[in-house]
């Protein structure tokens, strides 16, 4: 089983690529239900909370048993408004 994007991005899709995706019943993370669409057998998109904690195990459940892994995510700041001399102050994030 692996993720695309390999590091998850709170608040956007995942997808889990795997095999054997027939009749998902459950998709958790951290124990707390996702929304997801199953696209194939083998592939399925969640939808990553914003507030999705990283080192979470992520959980699908079939009635064939569960399938886990630990999901780490990365965090992207964007900084803007430099006033434009090199230095930091008065800028937002």
């Amino acid at each position: 089983t692996k993720t695309i994007p390999a590091v998850a991005t709170p608040g956007f899709p995942l997808e889990i690529e795997g095999t054997w995706f027939y009749n998902v019943s459950s998709i958790t993370l951290g124990g707390k239900t996702l929304s997801y669409t199953v696209k194939s057998s083998t592939s399925i998109i969640i939808g990553l909370p914003s507030d999705a904690v990283s080192g979470s195990e992520l959980a699908v459940t079939t009635p064939g048993g569960s399938a886990k892994k630990t999901i780490n995510f990365a965090t992207v700041v964007l900084l803007s408004d430099f006033d434009g001399n090199g230095t930091r102050r008065d800028w937002t994030s």
